[in-house]
């Protein structure tokens, strides 16, 4: 609809208020802060010249960046050990920062409680990695459970040294007519998961060629540590009970922990949401400066939201505020961009920041983009069955995520569900509802020639919003004189009409005096940058060399030729895919009919609408988008604009 009316604030206020300041500017979610050294250093940083002002602009002189209250990091970081204690992340919570809190009690008050939860969190990890290792184990010695041997009486050779391992059953012929080459005593014993188990005995001297030759046997070792006693049978106990013992012990230690997370989830809430806003309150104020007693801030504001703000900053005082919004305001400054656009066109901004930001006096391409984008959609998938699943769909993504993109999905399925009524399709189906306006393929010339001109037509709404953001933007070159300003769309109207003249009866215009005005408009599109400049005195005529600037602008009108007439023959895909939707679901239609099976035949006109609903709806969307950025974009946006960003609690802190 347009964009946000911004205003540039500059404050200055006493050093001892500048956390309070900073945190209230975060929390109203309003500015858009820059770097007030290089407003100053640009001299762009404005302050009424009062007598009260004074000590304010000589101060300017003498800036530094402020100091950081960096002490909390600490506290921070003991922070995490807690919130894994309680497995969720924690969130900012609004309530306690409209309270008055102190950061140096939080931080003793974190302290405290990081003294309670370290010992029981160590503890509690301790006994899980115990178990987990318990678990290990026993998993390791149920493999080789069978054998009869105290793995103590192997860990106490002196001479020898051993592991246990498998092998495939492949592997174990190729071990059996290697013997002789292995260095070393290899025992089977016994059969796990289709793969053989062994123990390997060896010198001590010989274990790396022992090792390599198993290694190329694929030989896997069993890793098992040392200092168990007893046959594999009786560790297997005794690691079960000592399990068992650690699981009551663990169980007595949550029990302790969840009545001091129960006891202490409001404390530990308020400390996290102290730590994190003065985590944002520093990352502002390294776009601040101050001097030894005062602080200097620049930002954007959106005009209608300067009473908000300083209804929010009313009880600090000693405040000095300055507001520029000047009509001109972007002849000195750039203006971040915020787009205005209600609940049905707010969804394709997201388009808008794929391709890029519009600049501050541009016009917001959003409703044109809305409005085309629905209609070469549903117009090139028009059927109420389908669109009506791709609305369900992007309603159900926009209540699980909110995101713009699924919004945008069920807009489109709304303008799909309108196409197909008009067209009488339902789920591909022509013979339940009567066509209201046209039937696609019973009138397979209207299409095409419809979709040729609504190109035509929205060619010329590009032509009209070109101008109109050429003078806005003061580039009137390009609005008088362009490809797509004022002569390039009566360059445009002229080709029509004398291509028109031929096909149906038109008063004519004899085609030596067309081209001699063809010829007038190409050359008043050659020259425009001179005789623009020369309209309006200024000097130099051109802002290059002369001979580059006409070569230039000469293979430029070439290309200008043949863009409009592609352009134009661009829009026939509207009409050719709106065709393929038809077509595309009577080939599926003729394959249902030949299959003498009714399950068989619902299932292939099933499996049809899906294809044509994932496939062709996904195609179709690329189409459409391609003639918004290729045909429409590329005549008028400029899309030069910085996306306002407004300094606030970071939303997935909330």
């Amino acid at each position: 609809m347009a964009i946000e009316k911004m205003s540039m604030l500059n404050l200055v206020g006493s050093i001892k208020d500048v956390d309070n300041v900073a945190r209230k500017i975060i929390l109203s979610g309003n500015l858009d802060v820059v770097s007030a050294l290089n407003e100053i250093k640009q001299s762009r940083f404005n302050l009424d010249v009062t007598e009260r002002n004074v000590d304010s602009l000589a101060g300017m002189a003498s800036v530094h960046p402020l100091e950081l209250s960096e002490s909390y990091r600490e506290s921070l970081e003991k922070m995490k050990i807690i919130e894994n204690a309680y497995n969720h992340k924690f969130k900012i919570k609004k309530e306690y920062l409209k309270q008055d809190i102190k950061l140096e009690k939080m931080e003793e008050s974190i302290n405290a409680l990081y003294k309670e939860f370290s010992p029981i969190v160590k503890k509690q990890n301790q006994l899980q990695e115990e178990i987990y290792e318990a678990e290990k184990s026993i998993e390791r010695f149920k493999l080789i459970e069978n054998i009869d041997i105290n793995i103590e009486d192997l860990d106490n050779m002196e001479k020898f040294n051993y592991y246990f391992g498998s092998l495939t059953k492949e592997n174990r012929i190729k071990v059996k007519r290697n013997y002789e080459n292995i260095p070393a005593i290899v025992i089977h014993e016994g059969t796990v998961n289709r793969d053989e188990v062994y123990l390997v005995i060896y010198p001590v001297d010989l274990g790396i060629e022992t090792e390599r030759i198993l290694r190329s046997l694929n030989f896997k070792k069993l890793e098992i540590k040392k200092g168990f006693k007893g046959k594999p049978i009786d560790i297997i106990k005794k690691l079960e009970e000592d399990k068992k013992e650690r699981h009551k012990e663990l169980q007595k230690i949550k029990n302790e922990l969840d009545k001091l997370k129960a006891d202490n989830k409001e404390r530990i809430e308020k400390c996290y949401t102290i730590f994190k806003i003065q985590e944002r309150v520093n990352e502002l104020k390294k776009l601040m400066v101050a001097t030894r007693h005062l602080f200097y801030l620049s930002a954007w504001i959106p005009t209608n939201c300067i009473n908000e703000f300083e209804d929010k900053i009313k009880d600090i005082k000693d405040l000095t505020i300055h507001y520029e919004n000047q009509e001109d305001l972007t002849t000195v400054l750039n203006p971040p961009t915020k787009l205005k656009n209600n609940w049905l066109l707010s969804p394709f901004e997201y388009l808008i920041e794929m391709y890029a930001t519009p600049s501050y006096n541009e016009i917001d391409p959003t409703s044109l983009l809305a409005i085309t984008y629905m209609l070469f959609f549903g117009a090139m998938f028009g059927d109420v069955g389908q669109g009506l699943v791709i609305f369900l769909g992007g309603m159900f993504l926009a209540r699980k995520n909110g995101s713009k993109f699924a919004k945008l999905i069920s807009r489109v399925g709304i303008s799909s569900m309108i196409f197909g009524v008009l067209y009488g399709s339902v789920f591909g189906f022509e013979e339940i509802l009567p066509a209201i306006l046209i039937s696609p393929f019973e009138n397979i010339q209207t299409i095409l020639i419809s979709s040729v001109l609504a190109g035509i037509i929205l060619t010329y709404i590009s032509f009209t919003f070109n101008i109109i953001n050429g003078i806005k933007l003061r580039e009137y070159k390009d609005a008088l004189f362009g490809k797509n300003g004022i002569v390039g769309a009566l360059f445009y109207a002229l080709i029509l009409y004398l291509i028109a003249q031929n096909i149906i009866k038109l008063p004519a215009i004899p085609l030596f005096l067309g081209m001699l005005i063809l010829l007038l408009f190409i050359a008043i599109m050659i020259v425009r940058e001179p005789l623009t400049n020369l309209i309006f005195s200024k000097r130099p005529l051109y802002s290059e060399d002369v001979s580059s600037y006409y070569i230039e602008s000469s293979f430029e009108i070439i290309e200008t030729l043949l863009s409009m007439i592609s352009s134009t023959l661009s829009f026939i895909r509207i009409g050719a895919f709106a065709l393929t939707h038809v077509g595309l679901f009577m080939a599926f239609q003729v394959i249902s009919e030949l299959i003498d099976n009714v399950f068989f035949s619902i299932v292939v006109l099933t499996v049809g609408n899906i294809v044509i609903i994932a496939l062709e709806g996904l195609i179709v969307g690329i189409q459409a988008l391609r003639l918004e950025y290729y045909e429409l974009f590329s005549k008028f946006y400029r899309g030069e604009g910085r996306i306002y960003r407004p300094f606030k609690i970071e939303k997935e802190n909330q």
